[in-house]
C-alpha cells in the first residue's frame, strides 16, 4: 500500500456536532457584527490624529478628509496614480509645489508618502478649494479630481451651472462618478464617527 495515499478521517457524530456549531457561531457573528465590521474594514478610521489636527487647522470636516483619503488611495500611502500623483490624497507634484509655497513648507515631493505630509497638504488643497466654490462640496471635489480650470469653464456654461457659482451638472463622467463615490464615501464616515 503506497504511503501516499491520504487516510480519510472517520465521520463522527461528534466531529459532525463541531461542524454546525461552527456553522451556526460563524452565522451569527456575520448577522451580529458581520455589517458593520465589512463597514468598517472597506471604510476604516485610520491616522485619526493627523486628520482631526489638520481638519481643525484648516476647517474641513473630518469626513470628508477620510472619503478623499479612502477614493483616492484606499489608505495606501505608497499609491501613486496613472499620472504621477502620490500619497494617501494624491497629490500631483505641480500642486504640491504650489501648495508648498502657500505654506511656506520645507518637504519634498518624495515626502507625499508621509501621511502626514499627504493629510496636511491634501487638506489645505480642500479648504483652498471649498473656498474658492463658496462651500459646495460637489463643486470643490470636481476641481480636486478635474482642476480649477476645468471647473471654471463649466460654471460658466448655463448648462452645468445656473449661478455661475455651482456646477448643477458634471459635464465629465470620470468627474461626476469621482465626485458620487466622494459623496457616498462622506455619508458612510459620517454614520461610522456618529456611532463611534
Amino acid at each position: 500500500m503506497s504511503s501516499n495515499k491520504r487516510r480519510r478521517k472517520k465521520v463522527t457524530p461528534g466531529r459532525i456536532l463541531l461542524k454546525m456549531i461552527a456553522i451556526v457561531l460563524v452565522f451569527v457573528l456575520v448577522v451580529a457584527f458581520g455589517g458593520r465590521a465589512i463597514l468598517n474594514w472597506r471604510y476604516p478610521l485610520k491616522y485619526t490624529d493627523i486628520v482631526e489636527k489638520y481638519s481643525t487647522r484648516y476647517d474641513v470636516d473630518e469626513n470628508l478628509i477620510y472619503a478623499v483619503i479612502k477614493t483616492e488611495s484606499g489608505f495606501d500611502n505608497y499609491a501613486v496614480s496613472e499620472v504621477g500623483a502620490r500619497g494617501l490624497m494624491q497629490m500631483t507634484e505641480e500642486t504640491f509645489d504650489w501648495i508648498r509655497t502657500k505654506i511656506g513648507g520645507t518637504e519634498t515631493f518624495d515626502d507625499l508618502y508621509q501621511p502626514e505630509v499627504s493629510i496636511h497638504y491634501g487638506t489645505y488643497l480642500l479648504n483652498y478649494l471649498l473656498d474658492e466654490f463658496d462651500g459646495d462640496v460637489d463643486t470643490a471635489m470636481s476641481a480636486y479630481h478635474a482642476g480649477s480650470a476645468s471647473v471654471r469653464s463649466w460654471l460658466k456654461n448655463p448648462a452645468n451651472s445656473e449661478d455661475g457659482r455651482r456646477l448643477n451638472h458634471i459635464p465629465k463622467a470620470d468627474t461626476e462618478h469621482y465626485v458620487n463615490k466622494i459623496n457616498r464615501a462622506i455619508g458612510i464616515y459620517e454614520r461610522r464617527t456618529a456611532a463611534e
